[in-house]
């Protein structure tokens, strides 16, 4: 067919000879060659020819990387494979504009059939179209050859006509899709699945972003109309998915008739396919070359490519797809006998060697060694405490242990504690990983996210030794390590959305593991199981925070729930290690200093997420802590002290920080041991008033805190984290009178019966604060709201709040609504006071909002939604509410207010600034534009309820101790009856 080149000019000897593959759809171009680069003429002439065949193939075209890409740029603008790489693929090749479409793996081996990279690639054995479930959807594809297989391997490439389709289509099925307008849906992971069932079995393609493409287009080059089919489609909308599902088997069945097909062979090194996407599909054609190695007998050399060069081949093993466990447990049964071992509490230690193939002959270990080995048991058996069945089972173990190295009772090899400098060396982490064997996560990205954890979240939390927190971890992470490092790389990658394909496998892995650890498997009975627990409850997944987690009042608990859950297991598994013994100066196990530190700093967070997580919850404490007479240090953790033996390349003082931490935490535990001890307790001092003389011890020693660490040397992300809990603490502490006097007014008796307007919690405060008995403490605690938002807000929400421990939200969240219910009940007598503390609710709104950018699922982002509605919502109900502006736009984040600086000032209480209503400073408060008017006249007393009341339970002190939450969202007190929104 005559093909239409009368813009192109060529030389009488270089005219390319065209040919068609079949009838209208498909050419092959021979004599056009790019030994000089791209050329205008060469691109015009493939360009006219791919928009009449739809393919082109070009041969012998003696391109190379270079002028490929730019014969490519002459099409248009080229993708590229960063966000491949960003996901953890290497690319092998030179250049990121070029797509890795071979069978060779980054070593130059033949991938292995069972590995994740083959089991993708069956995907491309399915016509497609390129891209197509991405949004931006592409145009042309070409395809060049480097390597080839022999002939009769397979290798081909075979392409449909979807323009011929359609116009071959019947007419009616052609209304309906017209009339409809449909819009399909692609999915790369819907084609995967299809072609590979049972390796990707686990993922939900309909859980994923998709490419939304309209079933017939308009092809623009040539004016025909196209289905634009593939099998990325996953369902075709506003169809139910069976009516979805028969028209897509209809319309491929027919796209893919052989009438409407073409096969493309390649025949020579340099030859090239191009092809329009938009008005064809594709797929690979297999073989038998596509898992072989060699020529003639697999995996044996010469390779294809030596055998073409003449070269001398050297095939490179590939581990991949191999399972080494018996090969790994042979290693560690022979480190088990050499290296010093971990033994479990009370577990029988023998140092036996036997079976060990040293070189040594093993009839060294003579008779009588044996019969004076299995004497001294029976001995040390006698002499073994009996107090409990446990204590039995340890001597059961050891009667039938004489010949073995290991006692039933001991810790395996697999799960003991190894020292990282026992490792050995020519292990990595890479060998046994299963995220890595599996191809989930590329090698690459490990350090990568490890060093974003390090930055990022280590210093809000510094549990994780040294050596995993570096390049190291690579070669000295152990099999024990890798719970932790799992839920390390689940944290690293939940605020980036570049790694959110990364985050889904770690979490999904860590799912797994988890389950492990609730049914005690033998491999998690490790310290590095506590801490992964600890770390998983400070940052929980986003995912799981979705799925838990909505605007709907009965959910907004649940993160803290799950919190909570997390921390009890790790309780439990501490003291099943026996770590709580680590709370006593001299009670060690004969470890190593190094070891011993270790097990106490674990049982030191262990502690102060026990009593955090206890008093945001109002619940009882899991775990007895620290020794009250041990008064640990920063000099008990030297590892945490600069230029200490940790090999920590920053200069933070994390000793320090964590010693400020215990005392704070200490305080807090007091409040709530003496201010909740029980619903009975509480309800005596709350009507009876003596809780005076508590509150001012409680207040005293967080002013003795304040004036020990004010000053402490530390960076201004940790001073800041600090600072909000010391503000938090005296928060809680003084929030107990302001909830005694609601208490106080909404069970006091009423003389005469109520008139309808009668509002008493409305106009609570209405001579002030300072007419009230409790007023120094409510004043305290409002100073207390104040200067905690005042800290956040100048906090620099993408480099610190977006990375902020789950509780430093809800502390924020709690001083807003207790500012929030104090405006409410007249507390702030001046306008400007008032204008002023709706400004500071505002900012933080909106600082919260600017952490979560990017992140649809942040839980900064739920609270803020939830906290703008309740300040919108009561300012909506004000008749002196004033301007029309959400408050969830706020002032926006202002750098000026985020200093970088190592001092960190916490706000002084409002009755220490000499005033009895106290006041915002006017040069630090910022100027609101407009007025809220918060008018407690206008409010019913059951108006206290609406969106704060599932608040309140979560965030206020010893709300489940007094009372338990009703079905129906109140509270039910101890006396039975449903108290209607009294509590705070």
């Amino acid at each position: 067919m005559p093909v239409d080149t009368t813009e192109t000019i060529f030389l009488a000897n270089t005219i390319p000879k065209i040919r068609e593959l079949t009838p209208g759809f498909g050419a092959e171009v021979h004599g056009l060659n790019f030994d000089d680069g791209a050329t205008e003429d060469g691109y015009c002439l493939i360009q006219e020819l791919v928009k009449k065949y739809g393919v082109v193939v070009i041969r012998k075209t003696n391109l190379n990387d270079e002028s490929h890409i730019q014969l490519a740029r002459k099409f248009g603008e080229l993708d590229d494979v960063r966000p491949y790489k960003k996901a953890g693929r290497k690319n092998r090749l030179k250049y990121d504009e070029l797509f890795d479409v071979s069978n060779i793996d980054t070593d130059g081996t033949i991938i292995d059939r069972d590995s994740p990279r083959a089991q993708a690639n069956k995907g491309n054995s399915l016509f497609h179209v390129d891209s197509s479930f991405n949004p931006r959807r592409a145009g042309y594809s070409l395809l060049l050859a480097h390597e080839l297989p022999r002939a009769g391997t397979g290798g081909s490439t075979e392409f449909c006509d979807t323009r011929a389709a359609w116009d071959d289509l019947d007419q009616q099925i052609k209304t309906e899709i017209l009339e409809k307008d449909y819009v399909a849906c692609h999915s790369m992971l819907h084609s995967r699945k299809l072609a590979a069932p049972d390796f990707f079995a686990e993922i939900e393609p309909e859980n994923y972003p998709m490419g939304r493409h309209k079933l017939v287009q308009k092809h623009e080059r040539s004016g025909r109309m196209n289905l634009y089919l593939a099998m990325h489609i996953h369902h075709i909308e506003g169809l139910e998915p069976e009516q979805s599902r028969a028209l897509f088997d209809r319309l491929i069945t027919h796209a893919t008739n052989e009438k409407y097909r073409a096969m493309v062979e390649w025949h020579n090194v340099g030859d090239l396919v191009v092809w329009d996407n938009t008005c064809t599909m594709h797929r690979a054609v297999g073989g038998d070359f596509a898992y072989k190695d060699s020529v003639g007998e697999p995996k044996r050399p010469p390779c294809v490519s030596c055998n073409v060069a003449g070269s001398e081949c050297v095939l490179v093993k590939s581990k991949r797809g191999g399972n080494f466990r018996s090969n790994r447990r042979r290693k560690e049964t022979v480190a088990s006998a050499v290296a010093p071992t971990n033994e479990a509490p009370g577990a029988i230690s023998t140092s036996s060697t036997r079976g060990i193939d040293d070189g040594a002959p093993s009839e060294d270990l003579s008779e009588g060694a044996d019969g004076e080995h299995g004497e001294q048991m029976i001995d040390e058996s006698l002499h073994m405490k009996l107090t409990n069945p446990s204590d039995a089972l340890h001597i059961l173990a050891l009667s039938g242990e004489t010949s073995s190295s290991l006692p039933v009772g001991s810790m395996t090899p697999a799960n003991r504690t190894q020292h990282p400098d026992e490792r050995d060396s020519s292990t990595t982490v890479l060998d046994d990983y299963e995220l890595v064997q599996r191809g989930l996560l590329h090698p690459s990205v490990l350090p990568e996210l490890l060093h974003i954890y390090a930055h990022d979240y280590h210093p809000f939390c510094p549990i994780v030794p040294s050596y995993l927190l570096g390049e190291s971890a690579m070669h000295m992470t152990q099999r024990s390590d890798y719970f932790l490092l799992t839920v390390m790389l689940t944290i690293a990658s939940r605020d980036s959305p570049s790694h959110s394909l990364a985050h889904r496998y770690c979490w999904d892995h860590t799912q797994r593991l988890l389950l492990e650890i609730l049914l005690a498997y033998p491999w998690a009975q490790t310290p590095r199981t506590v801490e992964g627990l600890l770390l998983l409850s400070e940052w929980l997944p986003h995912t799981q925070i979705k799925q838990t987690t909505s605007e709907a009042p009965k959910n907004l608990f649940s993160e803290d729930m799950t919190a909570w859950s997390l921390i009890g297991l790790a309780v439990r598994q501490g003291y099943s290690l026996r770590l709580d013994r680590a709370a006593f100066r001299g009670s060690g196990d004969g470890g190593s200093n190094e070891q011993e530190e270790q097990k106490r700093l674990i049982w030191i967070f262990v502690f102060l997420a026990d009593r955090q997580i206890s008093a945001r919850l109002g619940q009882s404490f899991w775990s007895r802590g620290p020794s009250l007479s041990s008064q640990f240090t920063a000099k008990d953790f030297p590892s945490l002290r600069p230029g200490g033996r940790s090999g920590r390349d920053d200069e933070e003082d994390y000793a320090s920080a964590l010693h400020a931490t215990i005392d704070l935490t200490q305080i807090l535990h007091n409040a709530h041991a003496t201010l909740y001890s029980s619903p009975s307790r509480t309800l005596a001092m709350i009507h009876d008033g003596d809780y005076a003389r508590y509150l001012d011890d409680l207040l005293r020693a967080t002013d003795t805190w304040h004036s020990t660490w004010a000053t402490m040397h530390a960076s201004h992300k940790v001073k800041s984290t600090i600072l909000l809990t010391y503000e938090y603490i005296r928060l809680y502490i003084t929030a107990f009178s302001f909830q005694a006097v609601l208490t106080r007014s909404s069970s006091a008796p009423r003389r005469d019966a109520p008139h309808p307007d009668h509002r008493p919690l409305a106009t609570l405060f209405s001579r002030g604060i300072a007419a009230s008995p409790d007023g120094r403490y409510i004043s305290d605690a409002i100073g207390s709201a104040i200067g905690l938002l005042r800290l956040f807000t100048g906090l620099d929400p993408h480099a610190i709040i977006r990375f902020l421990p789950s509780r430093y939200y809800l502390y924020g969240v709690y001083a807003a609504v207790i500012l929030h219910k104090a405006h409410c009940l007249g507390a702030f007598q001046h306008a400007s006071l008032r204008d002023e503390v709706a400004d500071l609710a505002t900012r933080f709104v909106s600082v919260m909002q600017h952490a979560a950018a990017g992140i649809d699922a942040h839980i900064a982002r739920g609270y803020s939604r939830v906290l703008g509605k309740l300040w919108c919502e009561r300012r909506a109900s004000s008749p002196q509410g004033g301007g029309t502006r959400d408050v969830t736009e706020g002032q926006g984040y202002d750098a000026s207010r985020g200093g970088g600086g190592d001092e960190v000032q916490a706000s002084e209480p409002m009755m220490r600034q000499g005033g009895n209503q106290g006041g915002l400073d006017d040069g630090d408060a910022g100027a609101g534009d407009w007025e809220v008017g918060f008018d407690a006249t206008g409010l019913r007393d059951d108006d206290f309820v609406a969106v704060e009341e599932a608040l309140f339970g979560a965030f206020f002190p010893g709300i489940t101790v007094v009372g338990q939450q009703d079905g129906s969202g109140g509270i039910v007190g101890s006396g039975g009856g449903l108290m209607d929104g009294w509590f705070l």
